[in-house]
């Protein structure tokens, strides 16, 4: 059983044993209702790491807009072009999938970013060809980290000054 939790405290109990408390998230409550105080289990403690924070994310996104208004004006709108640019300079994980032209609103809900990159005739019938990449919320840390170096080369590409946005994303300076 593997679980994620933070250290409360540690300190004896009655026969001055150490005891370590962890706080565990609700949704592992199954995992240790059938653990028994007379069983001996082994344990590793290990740092558990983040694949990426929520507010990494956020200022993420923050600066593709910067991007945006840097190549388009304060009007523009183009975040998600600038995200998918993004996705495929870094060399984000992708599949290919081969549907029909009808079935793309299916692949726009199902992955956040999608590249059309032909259109094959099979017998008498035409399918799209899509790139559709899994984008930054599947990503591991290494991952958002080169998605990130990426974006920070296109804003410096767009002339935006980028040790502001290296220091709130978390990179040397």
């Amino acid at each position: 059983m593997k679980l994620v939790g933070n250290y409360s405290r540690s300190g004896k109990n009655e026969n001055f044993e150490t005891e370590i408390t962890f706080t565990i998230r609700e949704h592992y409550k199954h995992l240790i209702q059938d653990l028994s105080k007379d069983e001996l289990y082994s344990i590793s403690i290990s740092k558990a790491r983040d694949k990426r924070t929520e507010q990494q994310n956020k200022y993420m996104w923050a600066l593709i807009g910067e991007i945006d208004k840097a190549r388009n004006g304060d009007r523009s709108n183009e975040d998600y072009d600038i995200y998918l640019e993004a996705l495929v300079r870094a060399g984000a994980k992708f599949t290919h999938l081969l549907v029909e032209p009808q079935a793309e609103s299916m692949l726009r809900e199902s992955f956040r970013a999608i590249q059309l990159t032909r259109k094959i005739q099979v017998k008498d019938k035409i399918f799209n060809d899509y790139k559709c990449y899994y984008g930054s919320s599947k990503m591991d840390k290494k991952e958002m980290h080169d998605l990130i170096e990426t974006l920070l080369d296109m804003a410096s590409e767009c002339g935006i000054d980028i040790v502001y946005w290296k220091d709130v994303l978390d990179f040397e300076v």
